[in-house]
């Protein structure tokens, strides 16, 4: 244990690389303001993985070096952009404090004050469920995705095109993303800290920095420029738990997190485009900066583009249907009928060539059983108790409802239908919601290939619920209080006698509050014929009709209703069990069953490794059983990293023989190739308790069972269990049956 203190650097190194070549590359593309800010971090991470491919290509190691000139190159591209979109250049019209305007600031700091509620209460739970920054995932990602972190260090080759070499050594090209592992390993070289920490440090400053921001720029884009909602936005992030909690709690799914937390962006930015108020030339801008984040989704987890579509497919749909009805009126019958079908048919061929991918064919073949029925999980979807076991087992848990979580996206939802521009929210929130519902609940060849594309894992589903939750919450939040003022006026003059004035359809499309305004506004429009200026009204922010000498008070009162909406919310056994289970998941207690895969007496044994075993020296070990953290945490390199390693004829002999090496001189021969000087026996007490017996992974190495007694084999440390009578739980063994070793190069990506 080190304390949260030496995470600091490498979390604050993280959230640089994943938010200044985002900002750079952003204002060269003209974006501003809050949704500037939110999309720099799917820039940054595409930015990142690119770099990192072309670093490779190159020849140069991975580094900030090369991540600087590939920030530089992107501006560069992205350039043309800013000025197709006109905005490139462009200064704030306020004379406030850094050229703002006071209503300027007051959104800003409505953001502002919100980001830093959430945070504050999310940064405080996730530091201590996760118990320590050296603290590894119980899981089976892990012993992956931390050695592919120290395999970019070794190699210095962060190519998503070559990471899968870690498992398959011999593989020409091997497909893996790597933006994650790139971001983690620039944290570890920049600051020297160990892979753990930093692995623990970009997990946070991705929950903390990259996925708040990009909530706050979809509620901008999609709600505007409402203090409330901004506030509500940032805050609320730290209400949910399927989203960032989930895919740290089981897989663990690091990828998934990132890719997840970057959706926000390219959603933002497809409202933009679609919005019919802006420029032509503003919205095909927001388009190609869509454009621009997608290479940072796929190369964090190509899942991530799935899930895109999944939640833009309801705005796609939206936009189609008003520009069909625009056409159809404004006498385009003809363009206006061949749309739908042309949409239609682009749709149908793009599923067909991604239907029957290879990649996707994969990944639908992993089956996961349901876990509830199909009622449970549409209460769970509903009350926001995704991923709830009704009868667990070992890890699982039942997690009880999130109710005020709930109730807003409740509230929300209803409030989204009534609202034209805001119905494909709803749409998107209902897609995903049945996502989750076939993953979790239902077991049928439907089910698998719509949610295959995400492994058919609610773990990886469920998170997007959350996207459109945020959103459908901060809409209650700050429309529902005019919403009630209507209806209760409504239901006033009902009971009075007096019928309720019927309100304006261009009212009802404007801003609370602005009602009057708005429809006065919008006839004058209609008599004037003036369609674009009807739009700009549309358009027009709410902020800009309150008083200025007010607006300090707007930013007090909304960033004091976020925080409030945070601590009330964001409290109860629903947290407080799924916080629980992450810890569960982190911690490494003397226990074996209570730590999966890495428990107390181990780690203590790995920290130890690197002063016994030389440079150059691999060390073998079942990684069923945590032998497999010592190349990430002990930097010493291991012949079988994951436990899907791709086994050559040395490797499937030392994993069958190795304690016959003093008979065997074949066994000495690979030890001698693969500079295999030492071994691990951390016992039989397995991940799961030993694989699905029909794979029988776990049962791969029968050679390092037993070493104590085998012949040729000196214990060189060890650490005893809670009964020390009992013998060590964890030894390490100095392979003296083939005599010295000669110490290997670095592993090469080559």
């Amino acid at each position: 244990m080190v304390g949260w203190s030496d995470a600091v650097a490498p979390a604050a190194v993280a959230a640089a690389v994943l938010v200044v070549p985002g900002l750079l590359v952003g204002r060269a593309a003209g974006l501003r303001g809050l949704v500037w800010t939110g999309v720099a971090p799917a820039l940054s991470t595409g930015v990142v993985a690119l770099a990192a491919v072309g670093a490779s290509l190159a020849g140069l190691r991975w580094g900030l070096l090369p991540l600087a000139l590939a920030t530089a190159l992107a501006v560069v591209v992205a350039l043309p952009v800013g000025l197709l979109a006109g905005t490139l250049g462009a200064r704030p019209r306020g004379h406030g404090p850094l050229g703002l305007g006071e209503r300027d600031l007051a959104v800003a700091l409505s953001a502002a004050g919100g980001l830093a509620g959430g945070a504050l209460l999310s940064g405080r739970r996730l530091t201590s469920a996760l118990w320590d920054p050296t603290a590894v995932s119980q899981s089976y990602d892990a012993v992956f995705h931390l050695n592919a972190v120290r395999w970019v260090l070794d190699t210095g080759d962060g190519s998503s095109l070559h990471l899968g070499r870690l498992t398959d050594p011999a593989a020409a090209t091997a497909f893996y993303p790597a933006a994650w592992h790139d971001v983690v390993a620039l944290a570890a070289t920049t600051t020297g800290a160990g892979v753990d920490v930093s692995t623990n440090a970009t997990a946070l400053a991705v929950a903390l920095v990259a996925w708040p921001l990009g909530v706050v720029a979809l509620v901008r884009a999609v709600l505007g420029r409402r203090p409330v909602a901004l506030a509500a936005a940032g805050a609320l992030t730290a209400a949910f738990t399927a989203l960032p909690v989930a895919p740290l709690e089981w897989g663990v799914l690091y990828p998934t997190l990132l890719t997840t937390s970057l959706l926000p962006a390219p959603l933002a930015l497809l409202v933009l485009a679609a919005d019919r108020s802006r420029g032509v030339r503003r919205r095909l801008g927001a388009l190609l900066a869509a454009a621009g984040t997608l290479p940072g989704l796929a190369l964090a987890q190509p899942s991530g583009g799935f899930a895109l579509v999944a939640l833009a497919l309801p705005l796609g749909l939206a936009v189609m249907v008003s520009t069909v009805r625009a056409w159809w009126r404004s006498g385009q019958r003809v363009a206006a009928a061949a749309l739908p079908v042309l949409a239609a048919a682009v749709a149908a061929l793009a599923w067909r060539l991604v239907d029957t991918s290879a990649s996707v064919v994969s990944a639908r073949g992993t089956d996961w059983a349901a876990k509830a029925s199909l009622r449970q999980a549409v209460e769970q979807a509903v009350l926001y108790s995704h991923l709830s076991i009704p009868e667990p087992v070992r890890w699982e848990v039942t997690r009880p409802p999130l109710w005020l979580v709930a109730a807003l996206v409740l509230l929300g939802l209803a409030l989204a239908v009534r609202r034209r521009q805001l119905r494909w929210v709803a749409g998107a929130h209902v897609v995903a919601s049945a996502l989750y519902v076939l993953a979790w609940a239902v077991d049928s060849p439907l089910s698998q290939r719509l949610t295959g594309f995400w492994f058919n894992d609610a773990y990886r589903i469920a998170p997007l619920t959350v996207i459109t939750g945020v959103v459908l919450a901060s809409a209650a939040l700050s429309l529902g209080p005019a919403a009630a003022r209507r209806g209760l006026r409504r239901a006033r003059l009902l009971v009075l006698g007096a019928p309720p004035r019927s309100t304006p359809r261009r009212a009802r499309l404007e801003v609370p509050g602005a009602a009057g305004a708005a429809g006065a506004a919008g006839a004058g429009g209609a008599a004037a014929g003036g369609a674009g200026r009807r739009a700009r009204r549309r358009a027009e922010p709410a902020v800009r009709l309150v008083p200025s000498e007010r607006w300090a008070a707007l930013v007090t009162t909304s960033s004091a209703l976020a925080v409030l909406v945070v601590l009330a919310g964001a409290r109860g056994p629903g947290y407080a069990v799924t916080y629980g289970s992450l810890h569960a998941n982190s911690v490494a207690s003397d226990d074996e069953v209570y730590s999966d895969v890495l428990d107390a007496p181990e780690r203590a044994l790995l920290d130890r490794v690197a002063a016994h075993v030389p440079e150059g020296v691999a060390v073998a070990g079942n990684p069923w059983n945590g032998s497999g953290f010592v190349y990430a945490l002990a930097d010493r390199a291991t012949p079988f990293p994951h436990m899907t390693s791709t086994f050559d004829v040395d490797r499937a002999l030392v994993a069958e023989h190795l304690r016959d090496a003093a008979t065997d001189p074949a066994v000495c021969q690979a030890v001698q190739r693969m500079h295999l000087g030492y071994a691990l026996d951390l016992g039989t007490y397995y991940l799961w308790g030993g694989d699905d017996p029909a794979a029988g992974r776990d049962r791969r190495y029968p050679g390092l069972l037993d070493l104590a007694t085998a012949p040729g084999f000196t214990q060189v440390d060890h650490e005893d269990g809670p009964d020390p009578a009992k013998g060590p739980v964890a030894a390490l063994y100095r392979i003296d049956a083939c005599g010295p070793v000669t110490p290997g190069a670095a592993p090469s990506s080559s």
